[in-house]
């Protein structure tokens, strides 16, 4: 009885660390429980599900057989053993042994059925498909599923194949034409997807799905302009299309049209205010554009749908730095800390921060704090360099900012710091050097170095 009671604790303990994404400490509470109660299959399951959300799929089969063994028919331990294998690529044995679980468990609740259909819904169907086109050749509703099942498993020589035929069957349905079109898009064949998605329209030009497949090909294809007018006729169609909006405000951002991506944006924000793809998207285009508080309002929005997200918080520091707003961004910067320990970003606009209120030596602890987290942080290392430059500490500071060339060969930022700090030590060969290789990398950049290599030339100029 006693151990009993004991298996049960370590079986509470182990659900409880799962609660807490804490994966490692469930399994091995579970591994305790079955020490005590070895007969109790259904906490092997549970050691089975730590086993698959440590991506330890073939343990995780090797557990599944064991009860299996045990009781044949129980259903969840067949369901938990399809997942493992259709995890190590063996999916038709995984389909055999869902259809078991099917029959050993008739009532299996729809939400789970739907779970394995989206896991295996292709190999579910495609054999019953194939007896059915087999039985029924001339059928253009079968031939159109099997398709569409092929396109599921990747089989998308099969999928072409039997839509193809289809069309040959019906010439005229939109639908096999439109699935066709994902099909060539799913293999980067975009002018084939262009002209299946058109097809599509002819017979059907009201469907804003198509209308937005057609600007997706567009887009891959370059011809921005034509994804642009396919975006605006879906909404036209069916104005809250969220979809169609937020490629539209995409389309927009990447042709340097700024105004129209932000006003894209906000018409789907309205459509579905919880997106923070889209006020993500939102900050970034105000970033670009300068315009610091709204930037920081949209990352205000990130945080209150992400609450206690180190990286959202992160986010909110960087533009209260950008406004000059130091003590603020600080505390926003400890937040991201205390909601992570080991994210780098609190860390490195904690340093922004520092820097901002004149505590250079924090702040390059909080760089160093970067560093050992990210070696290879372009940001952390350029300002590292650049703080130990303020205080003279030229040498730390060519070291670090040689490292982050090094790192980064392609930054002109980081070539633009070196050679700052290599004109103020007085080896003007070296800063020139520095300076060839950013007017190589952005030939537009005016940095630092720059203008001191200006005022000296002037200086010089002046002189004569």
């Amino acid at each position: 009885m006693i151990r009993w009671l004991t298996a049960r604790l370590f079986r509470f303990l182990g659900r409880r660390a799962l609660r807490l994404k804490r994966v490692d400490w469930g399994l091995a509470n579970f591994q305790r429980a079955v020490e005590q109660e070895p007969g109790n299959l259904h906490t092997m399951l549970e050691i089975a599900w730590c086993l698959y959300l440590r991506d330890n799929y073939q343990s995780m089969l090797e557990k599944c057989d064991q009860v299996l063994q045990k009781s044949p028919n129980y259903a969840t331990a067949r369901g938990y053993r399809a997942l493992a294998l259709a995890s190590v690529g063996r999916t038709q044995e995984a389909v055999h042994d869902v259809r078991r679980l099917l029959r050993i468990s008739p009532n299996w609740k729809d939400k789970d059925l739907g779970f394995w259909e989206g896991h295996l819904g292709g190999w579910l169907v495609v054999e019953p498909l194939k007896s059915a086109v087999g039985l029924v050749p001339d059928e253009a509703a079968w031939r159109h599923r099997l398709g569409i099942a092929y396109r599921e498993l990747g089989r998308t020589d099969e999928s072409i194949k039997e839509l193809e035929k289809t069309l040959k069957l019906d010439s005229t349905c939109p639908y096999t034409y439109h699935a066709l079109g994902v099909t060539f898009a799913k293999m980067r064949q975009f002018d084939k997807a262009v002209d299946a998605y058109r097809h599509a329209l002819h017979f059907r030009p009201d469907e804003a799905d198509t209308h937005v497949n057609l600007g997706l090909a567009y887009g891959e294809l370059g011809r921005v302009d034509e994804e642009i007018s396919e975006y605006k006729k879906a909404i036209e169609i069916a104005p809250n299309d969220f979809i169609a909006l937020t490629n539209l405000g995409v389309a927009y951002s990447q042709s340097g049209r700024s105004d129209f991506a932000i006003e894209a944006w906000n018409r789907a924000i309205k459509c579905d205010p919880s997106s923070k793809e889209v006020w993500g998207s939102l900050s970034m285009e105000y970033e670009r554009l300068g315009r610091w508080q709204e930037a920081l309002d949209a990352c205000y929005e990130i945080e209150r749908l992400a609450p206690n997200n180190a990286i959202a918080q992160a986010n909110v520091a960087v533009f209260l730095n950008r406004l000059g707003k130091f003590d603020e961004a600080l505390e926003k910067a400890r937040e991201a800390i205390r909601s992570d320990p080991n994210c780098p970003d609190g860390y490195l606009h904690a340093g922004v921060a520092l820097e901002g209120l004149g505590d250079n030596p924090s702040a390059i602890r909080e760089y160093c704090k970067v560093i050992e987290l990210k070696p290879d942080n372009l940001y952390a290392l350029v300002n590292l360099g650049c703080t130990y430059l303020k205080l003279g500490r030229c040498d730390e500071a060519i070291e670090w900012l040689k490292r982050a060339t090094e790192l980064h060969p392609n930054s002109p930022e980081a070539h633009d710091s070196l050679g700052t700090a290599y004109f103020k030590t007085g080896d003007g060969e070296r800063a020139m050097e520095e300076l060839g290789i950013v007017q190589r990398l952005d030939p537009k950049l005016r940095g630092e170095l720059c203008k001191l290599l200006g005022e000296t030339h002037a200086i010089g100029q002046r002189s004569r």
